[in-house]
């Protein structure tokens, strides 16, 4: 399941890039690069679903960016997620 996330450049003292989910409240990772910060949250998705069921809707990224209009800074990208083998991809 691909599941939409937003990152951001972080702020000054703090790690580079940060991401959270807009499908998994409070499941947010930082990073060292771009590809860092979506590692983690791959991993911190995993665990959050970790025996539970995944959201069923699937949304367009147009629905995502009505709901959750981005600030400055922050891009809208997505990971997959496979509970089944626990495997999971990102997606630019």
């Amino acid at each position: 399941m691909r599941i939409f996330v937003v990152l951001e450049k972080g702020e000054e003292g703090q790690e580079p890039y940060g991401c959270y989910s807009l499908d998994a409240p409070g499941c947010i990772t930082t990073g060292k690069s771009v590809e860092n910060a979506l590692e983690n949250m791959k991993e911190a998705l995993a665990l959050y679903w970790d025996g539970e069921q995944l959201p069923s809707s699937f949304r367009s990224d147009k629905d995502v960016l009505q709901e959750h209009p981005l600030k400055s800074g922050e891009f809208l990208t997505s990971v997959e997620i496979n509970m089944h083998n626990k495997t999971s991809t990102v997606a630019a």
